[in-house]
């Protein structure tokens, strides 16, 4: 037998083994579990080897959670030496008004301004009880048309009487006020309601002013309005008043409602809420009315000021006592 030739028995032997082989391959395979097997593959086919599992990515350190700071408040600037007073609640007592801007150097005997560039600020409730409400209103529209003119200025806020007529609810009026305002076959309520003519002159006018270091309000404003926003409030009482919003706003509201800061004593919980909304504010004091006072006074420390003495014949005809601030300092006339 030559060397170099194959064995007849061997060649066979040789076949068989590569046969089982690759049928226990093919076993292999098709026997796989489904879920051992990549989405897709059928059975019987080669799995791809896997791919070698990439370092996991670190997480993105998180930031930390920042309370929004409260919107800018749209406040006036006064001069070094300028005068700005501020009165309380006169419920359509045109005697009272005209003793308390005496007092505060703003008008002469004949009701004409003469206080240059002072500012005068009413913090509300001009209307309702008393039987001037129209003489008032129309002495207040005249004031501030000579106050600008003369580098001065006068704002009446919006008080909650204010805005019940604005709601329809003339429960606090007197007859002679109902009449005075009827103009042009339309009735007092019709001329207030929201998109009436005095409605829409009230939408001119704020619920809220800050001047210098000092806001003014009617009732007060709590942490809850001062994070919304002054400005925000402001425009959310004129879109009331001019028909655009169905509803008034619960947060103005309260401002014109809560008596917090004006009732007795402020517990030391209520003046840490009214520094915290001052602080907000960047204000340094709050002056309110509504809540009738045996005089002008302070609480919290200076923080909350009560203006509202009962100057009207409804609650007794207090003398005039007008409230001053002049360089960041309070004092008040009497």
């Amino acid at each position: 037998m030559s060397p170099h030739s194959v064995s007849p028995m061997k060649t066979p032997l040789v076949l068989r083994a590569t046969r089982l082989l690759a049928v226990l391959a093919w076993l292999a395979v098709a026997c796989s579990r489904p879920e051992d097997r990549p989405k897709g593959q059928e059975p019987g086919t080669l799995r791809p080897a896997p791919e070698r599992p990439q370092a996991p990515t670190p997480p993105a350190a998180e930031k930390p959670a920042n309370t929004p700071a409260p919107p800018a408040v749209q406040r006036l600037a006064v001069r070094p030496g300028q005068l700005v007073a501020a009165i309380g609640d006169l419920h359509g007592d045109l005697t009272a008004l005209r003793g308390v801007l005496k007092l505060a150097g703003a008008t002469d005997a004949k009701d004409r301004w003469v206080g240059g560039d002072r500012i005068v600020v009413l913090t509300g409730d001009y209307l309702d009880r008393g039987d001037d409400e129209k003489a008032i209103w129309d002495l207040l529209l005249a004031l501030q048309d000579q106050a600008a003119a003369a580098g001065g200025a006068v704002y009446p806020l919006i008080g909650n009487h204010e805005m019940l007529n604005a709601q329809g609810d003339l429960d606090s009026v007197s007859l002679r006020g109902r009449l005075a305002f009827n103009e042009g076959g339309l009735t007092r309520k019709q001329l207030f309601s929201p998109g009436g003519k005095l409605a829409l002159r009230l939408a001119t006018r704020k619920v809220t002013l800050v001047i210098g270091r000092t806001v003014f309000v009617h009732g007060g404003i709590t942490t809850t309005q001062a994070r919304r926003g002054l400005d925000e409030l402001n425009r959310a009482a004129a879109g009331f008043l001019e028909g655009t919003r169905p509803a008034l706003d619960f947060d103005v509201n309260t401002m014109l409602w809560m008596r917090h800061y004006s009732n007795g004593t402020p517990s030391k919980e209520v003046c840490d809420e009214l520094a915290a909304t001052l602080k907000l504010i960047d204000a340094d004091r709050m002056v309110m009315g509504h809540t009738p006072q045996k005089t002008i006074n302070a609480a919290c420390g200076g923080l909350a000021w009560r203006i509202d003495i009962g100057l009207s014949r409804h609650y007794g005809s207090h003398a005039p006592e007008v409230l001053v601030v002049q360089d960041n300092r309070v004092s008040v006339l009497r």
